[in-house]
Protein backbone atom coordinates (compact mmCIF):
# COMPACT_ATOMS: atom_id res chain seq x y z
CA UNK A 1 0.00 0.00 0.00
CA UNK A 2 1.49 3.01 -1.02
CA UNK A 3 0.07 6.58 0.55
CA UNK A 4 1.14 10.06 -1.14
CA UNK A 5 1.47 12.42 1.56
CA UNK A 6 3.24 16.29 1.49
CA UNK A 7 4.80 17.73 4.92
CA UNK A 8 5.12 21.70 5.58
CA UNK A 9 6.37 24.07 7.84
CA UNK A 10 4.50 27.35 8.00
CA UNK A 11 3.54 30.16 10.39
CA UNK A 12 -0.70 30.56 11.31
CA UNK A 13 -1.21 33.61 11.44
CA UNK A 14 -3.56 35.18 13.37
CA UNK A 15 -5.89 38.59 12.60
CA UNK A 16 -6.84 39.30 9.46
CA UNK A 17 -5.92 41.35 6.79
CA UNK A 18 -8.75 44.04 7.68
CA UNK A 19 -6.93 44.55 11.25
CA UNK A 20 -4.01 43.41 10.49
CA UNK A 21 -1.33 40.17 11.16
CA UNK A 22 0.27 40.12 14.59
CA UNK A 23 4.00 40.06 14.48
CA UNK A 24 4.20 36.57 15.27
CA UNK A 25 2.39 33.57 14.81
CA UNK A 26 2.13 29.53 15.58
CA UNK A 27 4.77 27.47 13.84
CA UNK A 28 2.86 24.49 13.03
CA UNK A 29 3.58 21.46 10.90
CA UNK A 30 0.95 20.51 8.20
CA UNK A 31 0.74 16.78 6.62
CA UNK A 32 -1.50 16.43 3.86
CA UNK A 33 -2.21 13.28 2.65
CA UNK A 34 -4.47 11.20 0.21
CA UNK A 35 -8.34 11.98 1.80
CA UNK A 36 -7.61 14.69 3.95
CA UNK A 37 -4.79 17.18 6.40
CA UNK A 38 -3.78 17.38 9.72
CA UNK A 39 -2.14 20.58 11.51
CA UNK A 40 0.58 19.74 14.32
CA UNK A 41 1.06 22.77 17.42
CA UNK A 42 5.47 22.58 17.33
CA UNK A 43 5.62 24.48 20.41
CA UNK A 44 7.18 27.35 19.24
CA UNK A 45 6.03 31.21 18.26
CA UNK A 46 8.27 32.76 15.12
CA UNK A 47 7.77 36.71 13.67
CA UNK A 48 6.46 36.65 10.71
CA UNK A 49 9.56 38.63 9.54
CA UNK A 50 12.10 36.34 10.19
CA UNK A 51 10.61 33.28 8.66
CA UNK A 52 11.70 32.06 5.20
CA UNK A 53 8.91 30.59 3.64
CA UNK A 54 10.97 28.71 0.51
CA UNK A 55 12.88 26.83 3.45
CA UNK A 56 10.18 26.04 5.82
CA UNK A 57 12.88 27.89 8.53
CA UNK A 58 13.20 30.46 10.74
CA UNK A 59 16.00 33.14 9.33
CA UNK A 60 19.51 32.17 10.72
CA UNK A 61 20.79 34.30 13.15
CA UNK A 62 17.40 35.45 14.66
CA UNK A 63 15.31 35.18 18.08
CA UNK A 64 11.36 34.77 18.13
CA UNK A 65 8.50 35.71 20.62
CA UNK A 66 8.69 37.55 23.86
CA UNK A 67 11.04 34.58 25.34
CA UNK A 68 13.52 35.42 22.14
CA UNK A 69 14.08 31.79 21.65
CA UNK A 70 16.84 31.05 19.43
CA UNK A 71 16.40 29.91 15.75
CA UNK A 72 18.71 27.12 15.62
CA UNK A 73 16.35 25.97 18.79
CA UNK A 74 13.07 26.21 16.85
CA UNK A 75 14.37 24.94 13.73
CA UNK A 76 16.53 21.90 15.28
CA UNK A 77 13.03 20.59 16.07
CA UNK A 78 12.36 20.19 12.72
CA UNK A 79 14.74 17.31 11.96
Amino acid sequence: MNINRNILFFIDKEGSKETGYKPDGKVRLRIRYESGKIDFNVGYRADLKKWNNDAQRCKAGTTHGKKKVSASEINWKFH
